[in-house]
């Protein structure tokens, strides 16, 4: 199985460790947090930190939802919570996992989340029987106040939030805030794109590419066609051939532009190995 992620090592685990060496006046433990994260191996290990920290920092739960592009415009919704069983599954069934739908998306500009801050919500007139339902069963677990955190990520139509909740006051949320909001917000961006590295990895490997496969869609990112390829690496075109096949196959699509759009999508390809766009929308020959 060929290790994917080129780009992850060489790019967010250095931007990581780069972070944590850097003379920056970072608290303590966002070091110690970015210390760890760097060392991660897989999507459990970012969860376990992004725990441990809110847990250290004196807030009971996290909760975790972004969604991501799986095929051209469609969009895969993930959710995941430390939250008791119940909750999350009466969220489930009030909402049907859809994170448009989960009322804490858009209240006081993505930052307060809770029962503490009800009266803020009414007069801001975002207090709909939904949202006060939410609020009650969320405070009936001992989430009464909580920092929501927006994701942003680099493609169009993906979108997330962190939730760090405890339970509270609306005073002693504002102290917290105050002290470690920087902490928690750098902690959240970090360990999302980290989260997301490791799912595009995974995703990656369950095509179970070999090397072959992925130097053929190197060469056909640079512009190369299949007598170029065949000439690169002392192959006959049926040769070549027969691994564009595979590639599609495994891939599960065909055109060259699909190929190359899946590709990109889950970081097997970067945007330096594109250097002729133009080929990419051309027909392999």
């Amino acid at each position: 199985m060929p290790v994917f992620g080129n780009h992850f090592d060489q790019t967010s685990k250095h931007t990581l460790h780069g972070l944590v060496q850097t003379n920056m006046p970072a608290p303590d433990r966002l070091q110690t947090f970015l210390a760890d994260l760097s060392a991660a191996e897989n999507k459990g290990d970012v969860w376990s930190l992004l725990v441990e920290l809110s847990t250290d920092l004196g807030q009971r739960y996290v909760s975790y939802a972004f969604t991501k592009v799986t095929n051209y415009s469609t969009l895969e919704f993930n959710f995941r919570s430390n939250a008791p069983d119940e909750w999350k599954t009466w969220l489930a069934s009030k909402f049907g996992g859809d994170e448009r739908e989960i009322p804490y998306k858009n209240r006081l500009g993505l930052t307060a989340v809770g029962i503490e801050f009800l009266d803020d919500y009414a007069r801001a007139g975002n207090l709909s029987p939904e949202f006060k339902e939410f609020l009650d069963r969320s405070a009936a677990i001992g989430w009464k106040s909580g920092l929501l955190i927006p994701l942003r990520t680099v493609r169009r139509a993906e979108y997330g939030g962190m939730t760090i909740a405890g339970g509270m006051n609306k005073q002693d949320f504002f102290d917290f805030v105050k002290e470690h909001g920087w902490t928690l917000s750098v902690a959240s961006l970090q360990a999302h794109l980290v989260y997301k590295e490791f799912m595009f990895r995974e995703e990656a490997e369950s095509y179970d590419l070999s090397e072959r496969h992925l130097d053929f869609l190197r060469q056909s990112a640079r512009g190369h066609e299949i007598k170029a390829i065949a000439h690169n690496w002392q192959r006959s075109q049926q040769y070549v051939t027969r691994i564009r096949r595979e590639v599609c196959e495994r891939l599960g699509v065909a055109s060259k532009m699909a190929v190359m759009a899946k590709a990109a999508r889950l970081d097997i390809l970067i945007e330096q190995d594109f250097q002729d766009l133009e080929s990419v929308k051309s027909t392999w020959d």
